[in-house]
């Protein structure tokens, strides 16, 4: 009889506490980010090769870009532009420099993120020389994931006039 009364106090608490126990009960705030850079010529095509993190690729810039952008003419060029492309195992993306359009180049878009945020959806734009690629995240309130993470859109251009 003690044990159908302990139970009978336990199992009701127990429901009430784990009744907050839900993803949906955590919020979440949407934003967007815009990223912008001009090329040297007008774009003729671009070529959505999607995105990337952390996981699949970790890139070393040469050189830090303020806009975030890297422009890579060829696959050679690519040692050039980055010190150290680090693919972490055989489940990671495709490597960038398969990605590269015939007769065009690539442009990477590599920024950081916190490491509760959600890519939700992006979209790739230009206009004469200059690409817009606007990036909706999704960041989850309540999420204790310290540290960031890479995102990265390499992104297949093809400029008019190119000559490769």
């Amino acid at each position: 009889m003690t044990v159908n009364r302990t139970l009978g106090y336990v199992i009701p608490i127990l429901a009430a506490l784990l009744s907050g126990c839900n993803d949906d009960d955590y919020g979440y705030e949407d934003r967007t980010e815009v990223f912008t850079t001009v090329l040297p010529r007008n774009v003729q095509q671009l070529f959505d090769n999607g995105y990337m993190t952390s996981f699949d690729v970790l890139l070393v810039p040469c050189a830090s870009s303020p806009d975030h952008f890297y422009f890579v003419e060829s696959p050679e060029m690519l040692d050039s532009v980055f010190h150290h492309i680090y693919y972490p195992d055989e489940y990671s993306g495709p490597p960038l420099d398969s990605l590269f359009p015939e007769g065009g180049s690539l442009l990477v878009l590599d920024f950081s993120a916190l490491c509760e945020d959600e890519v939700m959806d992006y979209g790739l734009s230009f206009s004469g020389d200059t690409v817009r690629v606007a990036v909706d995240i999704r960041n989850h309130d309540g999420l204790v994931m310290p540290g960031i993470q890479e995102v990265v859109f390499p992104i297949g251009v093809v400029l008019q006039d190119s000559v490769r």
